[in-house]
């Protein structure tokens, strides 16, 4: 399944992030994924990084995502966050350990 991204909405301090799973032949699922912007701030991540999160979290999710009509809706959590954070972190280590080798 490919994930779209389409875009977000804003409701006062949350932001929910929307994305189409489209696989050929297949219904269009829609996936909605939310988060309050304090995680952001608390988390000094950019609010920009915030589509590349969440589609991550879809595509770690996907496989155990079921077949359904109305949008299956996620909250970003700590927890979340914290994973983000490490995997963005990971190549970064990896390019410095390879430079003071």
């Amino acid at each position: 399944m490919q994930l779209l991204y389409m875009g977000f909405e804003q409701v006062q301090n949350v932001r929910e992030y929307m994305f189409h799973g489209v696989e050929h032949g297949q219904p269009t699922l829609v996936f909605v994924v939310s988060t309050d912007l304090a995680l952001f701030r608390r988390n000094n991540v950019n609010m920009q990084e915030g589509p590349a999160l969440c589609l991550r979290l879809l595509t770690v999710e996907l496989p155990a995502a079921p077949t359904a009509t109305q949008p299956l809706r996620r909250t970003v959590t700590d927890h979340d966050m914290l994973a983000y954070l490490i995997a963005r972190a990971a190549p970064q280590a990896k390019k410095h350990a390879l430079r003071h080798a």
